[in-house]
């Protein structure tokens, strides 16, 4: 097996896991779940928002298991809320 191939096979499994606790079958979901290893490679800043109990630690540890400071402590998290008048 060559370097690029066991590479490879390593990122598979790394996306395997990480997205394993993800589960839905939307379309909206769908499109989700196949954007976190594109935006896992960026080194950036990633506001991630929607409402109580949508996933969105979920998706936030997925992206940084992906991501190139998967060796680092994770993520900050923060609880932002807004008061209607």
């Amino acid at each position: 097996m060559t370097q690029e191939q066991v590479e490879s096979a390593v990122q598979r499994v790394r996306e395997a896991k990480a997205l394993g606790k993800l589960v839905g079958e939307a379309p909206s979901f769908t499109r989700i779940s196949a954007t976190i290893p594109v935006v896992a490679q960026h080194d950036g800043t990633l506001l991630i928002t929607g409402e109580t109990g949508t996933g969105k630690e979920l998706v936030a540890r997925a992206v940084h298991y992906l991501s190139g400071r998967a060796g680092f402590p994770a993520l900050h998290r923060s609880e932002c809320i807004v008061f209607a008048s």
